[in-house]
Protein backbone atom coordinates (compact mmCIF):
# COMPACT_ATOMS: atom_id res chain seq x y z
CA UNK A 1 0.00 0.00 0.00
CA UNK A 2 2.91 2.34 0.81
CA UNK A 3 4.42 1.87 -2.69
CA UNK A 4 1.12 2.76 -4.39
CA UNK A 5 0.80 5.95 -2.31
CA UNK A 6 4.42 6.92 -3.05
CA UNK A 7 3.93 6.27 -6.78
CA UNK A 8 0.77 8.40 -6.76
CA UNK A 9 2.59 11.30 -5.07
CA UNK A 10 5.55 10.90 -7.40
CA UNK A 11 3.32 10.94 -10.47
CA UNK A 12 1.34 13.95 -9.25
CA UNK A 13 4.55 15.78 -8.23
CA UNK A 14 6.18 15.40 -11.66
CA UNK A 15 2.91 16.17 -13.41
CA UNK A 16 2.59 19.53 -11.66
CA UNK A 17 6.29 20.32 -12.18
CA UNK A 18 5.96 19.65 -15.92
CA UNK A 19 2.80 21.77 -16.16
CA UNK A 20 4.53 24.63 -14.34
CA UNK A 21 7.60 24.30 -16.55
CA UNK A 22 5.49 24.53 -19.72
CA UNK A 23 3.56 27.54 -18.45
CA UNK A 24 6.66 29.39 -17.27
CA UNK A 25 8.46 28.65 -20.54
CA UNK A 26 5.55 30.16 -22.49
CA UNK A 27 5.43 33.25 -20.28
CA UNK A 28 9.16 33.92 -20.46
CA UNK A 29 9.66 33.49 -24.18
CA UNK A 30 9.61 36.89 -25.80
CA UNK A 31 11.16 38.66 -28.76
CA UNK A 32 12.87 35.52 -30.05
CA UNK A 33 14.66 35.03 -26.73
CA UNK A 34 13.97 31.52 -25.51
CA UNK A 35 13.97 30.18 -21.95
CA UNK A 36 17.42 28.54 -22.19
CA UNK A 37 18.86 31.74 -23.60
CA UNK A 38 17.23 33.69 -20.77
CA UNK A 39 18.69 31.24 -18.26
CA UNK A 40 22.17 31.65 -19.74
CA UNK A 41 21.95 35.44 -19.84
CA UNK A 42 20.66 35.41 -16.28
CA UNK A 43 23.56 33.23 -15.13
CA UNK A 44 26.12 35.48 -16.82
CA UNK A 45 24.50 38.49 -15.13
CA UNK A 46 24.41 36.70 -11.76
CA UNK A 47 28.06 35.63 -11.93
CA UNK A 48 29.13 39.14 -12.97
CA UNK A 49 27.23 40.58 -9.97
CA UNK A 50 28.89 38.04 -7.67
CA UNK A 51 32.31 39.07 -9.00
CA UNK A 52 31.49 42.73 -8.32
CA UNK A 53 30.54 41.87 -4.72
CA UNK A 54 33.97 40.24 -4.32
CA UNK A 55 35.66 43.26 -5.92
CA UNK A 56 36.75 41.02 -8.79
CA UNK A 57 36.90 43.29 -11.81
CA UNK A 58 38.11 40.52 -14.09
CA UNK A 59 37.45 40.37 -17.80
CA UNK A 60 34.14 38.54 -17.46
CA UNK A 61 32.75 35.11 -16.72
CA UNK A 62 34.82 32.09 -17.73
CA UNK A 63 33.03 29.58 -19.93
CA UNK A 64 33.98 26.90 -17.40
CA UNK A 65 32.14 28.80 -14.67
CA UNK A 66 28.97 28.70 -16.75
CA UNK A 67 29.39 24.96 -17.30
CA UNK A 68 29.78 24.41 -13.55
CA UNK A 69 26.94 26.67 -12.40
CA UNK A 70 24.44 25.63 -15.07
CA UNK A 71 25.23 21.89 -14.84
CA UNK A 72 25.51 21.47 -18.60
CA UNK A 73 28.22 20.24 -20.92
CA UNK A 74 30.85 22.49 -22.40
CA UNK A 75 29.51 21.78 -25.90
CA UNK A 76 25.98 22.80 -24.85
CA UNK A 77 27.28 26.08 -23.39
CA UNK A 78 29.40 26.72 -26.48
CA UNK A 79 26.36 26.27 -28.72
CA UNK A 80 24.25 28.57 -26.53
CA UNK A 81 26.98 31.22 -26.42
CA UNK A 82 27.27 31.10 -30.20
CA UNK A 83 23.51 31.75 -30.49
CA UNK A 84 23.65 34.59 -27.95
CA UNK A 85 26.66 36.10 -29.71
CA UNK A 86 24.87 35.94 -33.08
CA UNK A 87 21.90 37.74 -31.51
CA UNK A 88 24.26 40.40 -30.15
CA UNK A 89 23.58 39.67 -26.45
CA UNK A 90 27.12 38.69 -25.44
CA UNK A 91 30.73 39.25 -26.37
CA UNK A 92 33.56 36.77 -25.94
CA UNK A 93 36.95 37.95 -24.77
CA UNK A 94 40.06 35.81 -25.14
CA UNK A 95 42.60 36.14 -22.34
CA UNK A 96 45.72 37.82 -23.75
CA UNK A 97 47.97 35.94 -21.31
CA UNK A 98 46.42 32.51 -21.83
CA UNK A 99 44.45 32.11 -25.04
CA UNK A 100 42.80 28.94 -23.67
CA UNK A 101 40.76 31.12 -21.31
CA UNK A 102 37.67 32.66 -22.84
CA UNK A 103 35.54 35.14 -20.94
CA UNK A 104 31.95 36.12 -21.65
CA UNK A 105 30.38 39.51 -20.94
CA UNK A 106 26.95 40.92 -21.66
CA UNK A 107 26.90 43.39 -24.53
CA UNK A 108 24.82 46.58 -24.24
CA UNK A 109 21.97 44.71 -25.95
CA UNK A 110 22.42 41.83 -23.50
CA UNK A 111 22.31 44.17 -20.51
CA UNK A 112 19.09 45.73 -21.83
CA UNK A 113 17.58 42.27 -22.43
CA UNK A 114 18.49 41.09 -18.91
CA UNK A 115 17.04 44.26 -17.43
CA UNK A 116 13.75 43.75 -19.31
CA UNK A 117 13.65 40.08 -18.33
CA UNK A 118 14.16 40.97 -14.66
CA UNK A 119 11.36 43.55 -14.73
CA UNK A 120 9.01 41.16 -16.50
CA UNK A 121 9.96 38.29 -14.17
CA UNK A 122 9.44 40.39 -11.07
CA UNK A 123 6.00 41.53 -12.25
CA UNK A 124 5.08 37.92 -13.12
CA UNK A 125 6.21 36.70 -9.70
CA UNK A 126 4.44 39.52 -7.87
CA UNK A 127 1.20 38.69 -9.68
CA UNK A 128 1.51 35.06 -8.58
CA UNK A 129 2.30 36.00 -4.98
CA UNK A 130 -0.65 38.40 -4.88
CA UNK A 131 -2.97 35.73 -6.29
CA UNK A 132 -1.79 33.23 -3.68
CA UNK A 133 -2.17 35.63 -0.77
CA UNK A 134 0.25 36.12 2.10
CA UNK A 135 -0.48 32.90 3.97
CA UNK A 136 -0.27 30.55 0.98
CA UNK A 137 2.74 32.40 -0.47
CA UNK A 138 4.57 32.09 2.84
CA UNK A 139 3.69 28.38 3.06
CA UNK A 140 4.78 27.77 -0.54
CA UNK A 141 8.13 29.45 0.10
CA UNK A 142 8.60 27.40 3.27
CA UNK A 143 7.85 24.16 1.41
CA UNK A 144 10.07 25.08 -1.56
CA UNK A 145 12.96 25.84 0.82
CA UNK A 146 12.40 22.49 2.52
CA UNK A 147 12.30 20.79 -0.89
CA UNK A 148 15.55 22.53 -1.87
CA UNK A 149 17.26 21.34 1.33
CA UNK A 150 16.11 17.75 0.73
CA UNK A 151 17.23 17.79 -2.92
CA UNK A 152 20.57 19.35 -1.99
CA UNK A 153 21.14 16.68 0.67
CA UNK A 154 20.21 13.86 -1.74
CA UNK A 155 22.44 15.33 -4.44
CA UNK A 156 25.41 15.53 -2.06
CA UNK A 157 24.88 11.93 -1.01
CA UNK A 158 24.73 10.81 -4.65
CA UNK A 159 27.90 12.77 -5.45
CA UNK A 160 29.65 11.18 -2.44
CA UNK A 161 28.59 7.73 -3.62
CA UNK A 162 29.96 8.47 -7.12
CA UNK A 163 33.30 9.57 -5.66
CA UNK A 164 33.51 6.47 -3.48
CA UNK A 165 32.82 4.19 -6.45
CA UNK A 166 35.57 5.89 -8.48
CA UNK A 167 38.11 5.67 -5.63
Amino acid sequence: MQDKRENDYSSRFFDVLNKLKRQIRCCHQANDVYSREIATLGMIDYLMEEKKKCNDQGEGVKVGELVTHMHVTKSAISKMLRILEEKGFIERITDKKDRRNVYVVLSKEGQIAVSRIKVKGEAFTNDIINALGDEDASELIRILNKLYDIVEDKTKKMDDMKEESHA
